[in-house]
């Protein structure tokens, strides 16, 4: 891949971390978004946090906060490798970097004949594991909390340990530590890439049907229903490395003995095959947070236009009742007017003070209550008290 290298400050790498998110970018520049990330915190340049950019991209107005003055970094440049095309799973420097760690012949992960100073996790495993009866199957695994996710036959015990001990000490002397779960009684944890992996060791089983001896086979002729089928387990000492965990396929996830090969010369492999689920795993997550923020989303646009509905509707009632009210005014101010035509006619006058009169003054007042289109004491008052 043609690749430019080109000089960059900090200035211009805080405006274009800002232009466009940081996974695109760290892709022109053969970078893992972890890896710009790095370098934008040594350089002290503040970078968008998550759902920034999906924001944006729905119309949020968020400030872009200003890049701040050094106060531990002298670092004011950095030299970036320009890539000329996408960034690959196999082009990712972070991984290539431990990838190809795994693979120089000096860094090889060599399991020895004997444990001496096992590792604590081992120590508790193997106490624990050496204490418990087989099950059903003929297997044994810890039952003691804390313990790593060991499924073995009692003769594989001393491989097994041996095995994780080995791995264990290797994983940690690659800065990568490792973990029981504390929501599961057997969880073996590692973080690679700041992602979290399971893992276990386990024995293959053989089933075999057992057999029937020929006092018992002459009653199945008599008694057919007594007999179903029962089955033997046996450990086979097949060993078998295997990541667990959602958000890992299409990628290789056991490690196990073959008829060319044990696993004790495949822990090199396994190590690769953790960096790649991260990088899966990673892949995964991002994926399903972008599901999340565009759901949370359609979420909020819905509830916004349910409430411009809802205030619709609302508005829609108060115009109703006010025509309404406005139209019953009317109809009260239309008929006063006709009485007082009436009683004119019939008495010749209204006298002031009045039955008439004073039934008049009421009604024009009511009228004038009613009528949203008059601001009147009386209104006011019926505003407050409502």
């Amino acid at each position: 891949m043609d690749k430019e290298r080109i000089l960059l400050s900090r200035v211009e790498l805080y405006k274009m971390v800002w232009s466009e998110p940081v996974l695109t970018l760290a892709k022109k520049y053969g970078l893992s978004d972890r890896g710009l990330a790095k370098i934008c915190a040594r350089m002290e340049i503040p970078v968008p946090g998550r759902g920034y950019w999906q924001r944006r991209k729905n119309g949020w107005q968020i400030p872009v906060p200003p890049l701040p003055p050094l106060k531990k970094s002298i670092i004011r440049e950095v030299y970036l490798k320009k890539s000329q095309g996408p960034l690959t799973s196999i082009a990712n420097p972070e991984l290539n970097d431990k990838v190809s760690f795994e693979k120089q012949p000096k860094n090889r992960i060599t399991v020895s004949d004997s444990v001496t100073d096992s590792h604590p996790l081992v120590t508790k495993t193997e106490k624990s594991i050496r204490s418990t009866k087989p099950d059903l199957k003929s297997i044994i695994r810890p039952k003691a909390r804390g313990c790593l996710d060991v499924r073995v036959g009692r003769d594989s015990i001393d491989r097994a340990m041996r095995i994780m001990d080995t791995l264990i000490k290797a994983l940690e002397a690659r800065g990568l530590r490792v973990t029981i779960a504390d929501n599961k009684k057997f969880a073996t944890c590692i973080s690679v890439m700041d992602e979290v992996i399971e893992f276990c060791l386990e024995e293959r089983v053989k089933i075999i049907e057992k057999k029937l001896t020929p006092a018992q086979k002459k009653e199945q002729q008599e008694y057919p229903w007594r007999y179903g089928h029962e089955y033997d387990y046996i450990p086979t000492g097949i060993l078998s490395l295997k990541i667990n965990g959602d958000g890992i396929s299409d990628i290789r996830k056991t490690w196990s003995d073959g008829q060319k090969q044990r696993l004790e010369n495949c822990l090199n492999s396994f190590v690769i095959g953790l960096i790649k689920a991260a990088e899966k795993i990673k892949e995964s997550r991002i994926q399903r947070e972008k599901r999340e923020l565009e759901w949370q989303e359609r979420k909020r646009r819905n509830e916004e236009l349910e409430k411009m509905r809802w205030e619709e509707e609302a508005r829609i009632k108060t115009l109703d009742k006010e025509v309404s009210a406005w139209s019953r005014s009317q109809q009260i101010r239309a008929y006063t007017e006709a009485f007082k035509i009436a009683v004119i006619k019939l008495h010749g006058e209204i006298v002031p003070g009045g039955k008439q009169d004073k039934w008049l003054t009421w009604a024009n007042k009511y009228a004038d209550r009613i009528d949203p289109l008059v601001i009147s004491e009386s209104s006011i008052t019926k505003d407050e008290d409502s």
